[in-house]
């Protein structure tokens, strides 16, 4: 049985403009090359995106607005080429008007948007403010043409000197893994102390008589297999997960690897020996660089879709359900005894986004994602009649301006059900497919 570390998570020091959210920026560029992303913990969500569609080379033709509800919404469901989902965990308006003017500023009015409205969008309590930290300008800017403010206008950034990577070697490399003669403390050779650690364990046949120095030892594609024998290595989330990651291709040579495996090779020795001699650790790089679509946390994949992890996208009705009644008696985001004809000020910015949007030949489709059973059914109570109203006026708006509305929040009316769900709010394809979105 492998034991664990538990190691506390070490947020991104940004201690210079040019190192800011570099993690982040590594893992979009990763993303442009076609490269899923997973284990992606202590990254600013928010952050990703933006520079997701900053790092794009193309403009897509369709982008999808929204929360962590609209992020199973690409191409297969849409039917259609050239999809950019750039929704975020718990987004609001305010993200909606952020990310679209990072997007347009970059390439212009896409030719259709999916707007997936959540119930609190328009309601003016309880906002999620984290877009402040992640394009304020921007949003800020959207907010000023949408009403029309004198002296301000619509520009597209300069992009003629922007430099897009071709190999994700000019994203990350293997260098940056090796060990500096400062992480070993205490120890006058680095190397003596490696060569001295193969010869004792005496599991390296292949390399008897071999000096190998500390940089060349992380390149060993099976030293984890070869070190683990007696169970006594020690490893943190993050090496149990390449642990995984690598299973295919440890046994293979470090040179006929493809780059992103021989990457992940090098983090996860890199890990191991830092933890079996207590070394000083390699600043914070979590990410794992995938071919996997499916990995042991959530996924990003290069069209700003995602995956959940297997034991999500594998669960049973029961464990579904429990999730869905985990909430409580408040559902997600919503406020008691809210009342829909109070909210002035996010409708007001809502409609003139709109008619923003049809202004500048943009095909505008309004998208309301169902909740679980157990969800909708609290919303039937009068004291969260907000959704309900929400739906009239989205169906109703909709209609006086022809665009095209989408779903529900009652999952009933579509056939959906328990089975077509991961939690209270976060619908399966096979619910999204039971919407008609063409």
């Amino acid at each position: 049985m492998i034991k664990y570390i538990v190691t506390t998570a070490i947020t991104l020091l940004l201690v210079s403009s040019n190192t800011k959210w570099l993690k982040e920026d590594k893992m979009s560029k990763a993303c442009f090359l076609g490269y899923n992303v997973t284990n992606t913990k202590g990254y600013n969500n928010r952050i990703f995106v933006r520079k997701r569609v900053e790092n794009l080379q193309k403009k897509a033709k369709t982008i999808v607005l929204g929360s962590s509800r609209a992020m199973k919404i690409g191409s297969d469901i849409l039917q259609t080429k050239k999809v950019q989902n750039i929704g975020v965990s718990s987004g609001v308006l305010q993200d909606i008007l952020g990310l679209y003017g990072v997007y347009s500023f970059n390439f212009n009015h896409p030719k259709h948007v999916y707007i997936v409205m959540d119930p609190w969008f328009l309601m003016d309590k309880k906002r999620d403010n984290r877009w402040l930290k992640s394009y304020k300008a921007e949003a800020t800017k959207m907010q000023a043409l949408i009403n029309g403010k004198e002296g301000v206008q619509f520009e597209l950034v300069d992009r003629s000197e922007k430099v897009f990577p071709i190999e994700l070697s000019d994203v990350y490399s293997i260098s940056e893994f090796h060990f500096k003669d400062e992480d070993i403390e205490g120890l006058k050779a680095t190397e003596e102390i490696f060569n001295e650690f193969i010869q004792t364990k005496k599991r390296f046949e292949e390399l008897e008589g071999k000096e190998l120095t500390a940089n060349e030892l992380i390149k060993l594609p099976f030293l984890y297999d070869s070190l683990n024998t007696d169970d006594e290595l020690y490893l943190n989330e993050t090496a149990e997960r390449l642990v995984e990651e690598t299973a295919g291709y440890r046994q293979g040579k470090f040179d006929e690897l493809e780059f992103y495996e021989q990457l992940n090779i090098v983090k996860l020795n890199r890990v191991i020996l830092e933890l079996t001699y207590g070394l000083k650790e390699k600043e914070k790089c979590d990410e794992i660089v995938t071919r996997k679509s499916i990995s042991t946390e959530l996924t990003r994949l290069p069209d700003g879709t995602i995956n959940y992890k297997p034991n999500y996208e594998k669960s049973t009705v029961g464990q579904i359900n429990k999730r869905a009644k985990k909430r409580g008696a408040t559902p997600f985001m919503m406020v008691a005894n809210e009342k829909f004809s109070n909210q002035k000020k996010f409708k007001a910015t809502f409609e003139k986004f709109i008619e923003y949007l049809k202004d500048n030949n943009v095909k505008v489709s309004l998208v309301m994602v169902p909740f679980h059973p157990i969800v909708s059914k609290q919303l039937k109570d009068v004291k969260f009649g907000f959704a309900k109203e929400v739906e009239q006026y989205l169906r109703a708006y909709g209609k006086d301006h022809k665009l095209k509305v989408i779903g529900g929040y009652y999952p009933e009316e579509f056939s959906i059900t328990e089975e077509d769900f991961y939690d209270d709010i976060h619908i399966r394809k096979s619910g999204l497919k039971k919407l008609e979105f063409k």
